[in-house]
Parts: C-alpha cells; sequence; structure tokens
C-alpha cells in the first residue's frame, strides 16, 4: 500500500511517467504501476475541479448513416490541454472506416465532467453515437453538456443575425473568428487527402476556441440559467 501511495504522489509532484518507467523506479509490477496512474489522475481532477470538455466534431457530410468523422478537436477546461483525433490517425480500409476513431472520441470526451460544444445537441454527439452504433460500439454516456447556441435564438435570451458560430462571434466582436474552408478542400478530405484534413483540424480547433469564448461571454451575460444531462 506504502508503494502504491508513494507512486501517486511523486506522479503528482512530477507530471506524467510512462508505466514502464514507474514501475522500475518502485520496483513493482506495470500493472500496478497502470493501477497508480488512474488513482492519480482521478486525484488530480479532483484537485482541478469540474473538468470542461469544449468539442468540435469535423465530418465528411451532415448525415451519419452516409457520412463518417474525419476529425475532433478538444479543449479542457481549466488545464488548457488540447486533444486532437483525426482518420489519420489510424491504418484504415477507408474514410468510412471511422469506428477505432469514434471510440477514442468517445474515451476522452468522458473524462470531462461537462461537455461544451456549438449545436452539438443537434449534431455533434448524434452524429458520433450514430458512427459508433454503425460499428457496434456502446454510444457516449450520459453527460451534464452545456450547447449555448439555443442562448441565441431569441427564445430565453439574445437575438443576433442568426445563431450560427460565426454570426454570434461577429456579434460580440470576438479576437477569433469563424474558418471559412473552400469547399475543394471538403472534397478533398473526404477523399482521405492529408493535407485538405490538417486545413479541416485547424477548422476545428479555431471553432472549439471560438465556442469557449462565446461561452464566457454568454456566462457574463446571465444567459446560463442551468445544465442539463444529454446523450
Amino acid at each position: 500500500m506504502k508503494t502504491r501511495e508513494e507512486m501517486i504522489d511523486y506522479l503528482l509532484n512530477h507530471g506524467d511517467t510512462s508505466k514502464r518507467e514507474l514501475a522500475e523506479k518502485f520496483k513493482t509490477t506495470t500493472y500496478q504501476a497502470l493501477e497508480a496512474k488512474k488513482d492519480a489522475q482521478i486525484e488530480k481532477n479532483f484537485c482541478m475541479g469540474p473538468a470542461f470538455g469544449y468539442f468540435d466534431l469535423e465530418t465528411t457530410g451532415l448525415r451519419p448513416e452516409f457520412g463518417s468523422i474525419i476529425c475532433c478537436a478538444v479543449l479542457t477546461y481549466p488545464s488548457g490541454e488540447w486533444k486532437v483525433f483525426s482518420i489519420l490517425d489510424h491504418e484504415t480500409e477507408g474514410m468510412y472506416d471511422d469506428g477505432q476513431l469514434a471510440e477514442d472520441i468517445r474515451d476522452h470526451l468522458e473524462k470531462h465532467h461537462i461537455l461544451v460544444t456549438w449545436n452539438g445537441k443537434g449534431f455533434d454527439v448524434p452524429f458520433l453515437n450514430t458512427r459508433l452504433a454503425y460499428h457496434g460500439r456502446r454510444k457516449l454516456r450520459t453527460h451534464l453538456h452545456l450547447d449555448c447556441m439555443y442562448y441565441y435564438r431569441g427564445w430565453h435570451g439574445l437575438k443576433p443575425t442568426s445563431s450560427s458560430l460565426k454570426s454570434v462571434g461577429e456579434y460580440w466582436r470576438l479576437p477569433v473568428h469563424k474558418q471559412e474552408v473552400a469547399k475543394e478542400i471538403w472534397i478533398r478530405a473526404g477523399g482521405g487527402d492529408k493535407n485538405a484534413i490538417k486545413v479541416i483540424v485547424e477548422r476545428a480547433k479555431s471553432d472549439v476556441e471560438l465556442t469557449a469564448l462565446i461561452t464566457a461571454k454568454s456566462f457574463e451575460a446571465g444567459l446560463v440559467k442551468n445544465i442539463q444531462r444529454y446523450a
């Protein structure tokens, strides 16, 4: 027990260490080292408070039955950690073979206490779950989910020109702008072109950053009254 506590304390004070290096340092098994790493991560998250996961999914089309996932960018708050997943991470038989990519995204999102998106309730989460189900994998577990898009439709919030991410970002005069991508890039990305996919990844990160800034503005404006479970 003492060795386990020492490993956890070491990880909390020295940053991440591989399970093999940890096992060698404390003269224990890699399994025990892995369990200590899990406990250290739980304690770290507890000390930090709730982890918000801002994310954006980019796909080859709007209908998950016929489209597939190109990439997903995730920003964790308050740690500020970025994590990007793309179809380029895996050896696949084509863009439609996105099962492992969808599972990787799901597993990372589940590390967060609250998910934050822009139209994620209407698009990103259903798309991800549909792709997971298609490949015979379980869907994303139920999360507290904040989707600020609905505060900009005039129902109980504000009503700018439109509730699009671009329009609301311009309304708040934010320093980050919606990144436009030419139709040709989308077509090439859908065909597996690596350079085009990298452009889409940067667009996803830009959307996440803009979502985070608008979310902060939404809290400041008193628009957020509650956060409900979804997915």
